[in-house]
């Protein structure tokens, strides 16, 4: 896959992800995705594999009202891409830790 397909790819999934089309990211992943959510430079979530990962993603879109990503870096390396993101959402709910 050239660079240019990677990138059509990952565009593809934050479209799905935005949308709450979780089929849409299942599409996208390989069987053994490994995800990773980094925020302030520490893992908040990872998964390992597709199950695990839609499971995640099902139990993520309950969350939020409204969401929007955008990437900010792509990096791409042999077989990998490190993606930067940045991040919108509206909560569904107010959490009990105060945040809203």
């Amino acid at each position: 896959m050239t660079n240019e397909e990677k990138e059509c790819t990952i565009r593809s999934y934050l479209a799905a992800y935005n949308n709450f089309g979780i089929e849409g990211l299942i599409a996208l992943v390989d069987t053994k995705v490994v995800f990773q959510n980094i925020s302030d430079g520490e893992i908040s979530a990872q998964t390992q594999g597709v199950t695990e990962f839609c499971q995640l993603a099902n139990k993520s879109k309950d969350l939020f009202s409204s969401r929007y990503q955008e990437t900010t870096n792509l990096d791409f390396a042999a077989d990998v891409v490190n993606v930067n993101i940045a991040f919108k959402g509206v909560l569904a709910t107010d959490f009990p830790s105060g945040m809203k």
